[in-house]
């Protein structure tokens, strides 16, 4: 192969990885709106009540602001609580489960 072949090839492959990249993030990127829309629809999303809740939202957000350091520990403690009922109440769940398919004959 001559050295013009040789460069012609490299732009060829430079070329074909370009269009190949550029379909794997057309994919990826439909993937994700496709995600979000079903996600859209199937929460039944109210553009109306969501809308109004905005600025609602945003003054939840503005008196939060700036946070009071001295409630941290607090708030951890309470989040600790939540992760852990939660936990217990999985781990019953799936034991109860497991009892009700082991007597199935």
């Amino acid at each position: 192969m001559t050295e013009a072949e040789i460069a012609l090839e490299k732009i060829d492959a430079h070329d074909h990885s370009f269009w190949s990249r550029r379909i794997r993030l057309s994919l990826v990127a439909f993937g994700v709106i496709a995600f979000y829309a079903a996600s859209w629809v199937l929460a039944k999303v109210d553009l109306g009540k969501l809308v109004t809740g905005l600025p609602k939202l945003w003054f939840w957000l503005a008196q939060a602001w700036p946070p009071v350091w001295e409630e941290v520990p607090l708030f951890l403690l309470r989040i600790g609580e939540t992760i852990d009922g939660s936990h217990r109440h999985h781990f019953r769940n799936c034991l109860g489960a497991a009892h009700v398919n082991s007597r199935q004959p």
